[in-house]
């Protein structure tokens, strides 16, 4: 894996897959600070992000509006997913 945000040799279901993933979740600073000093990534989106968090720009994390999760019917539904109808009727 060559970035934390791709993927080789992946087989691909009927249906889009949903990573719960919590990079701004905890002391994401932290993390960043610590990732950017040790050169963690050969990309420099953690320190384009410490930049701009720490900056004293308008830099803000905030969703439109939040959700809470309530299983992947109800994303199906939302048409944050997109499945074939045979995932569907697996889902229901």
């Amino acid at each position: 894996m060559v970035h934390p945000h791709c993927a080789s040799r992946v087989r691909v279901a009927d249906v889009t897959g949903l990573l719960r993933h919590y990079k701004l979740a905890g002391d994401y600073l932290a993390r960043d600070r610590a990732s950017v000093a040790n050169g963690t990534w050969e990309h420099s989106e953690d320190a384009k992000r410490l930049a701009a968090a720490t900056g004293g720009d308008a830099f803000r994390i905030a969703p439109a509006r939040a959700e809470v999760y309530a299983g992947p019917e109800v994303l199906v539904d939302q048409g944050f997913l997109e499945a074939s109808e045979a995932y569907r009727r697996f889902i229901r």
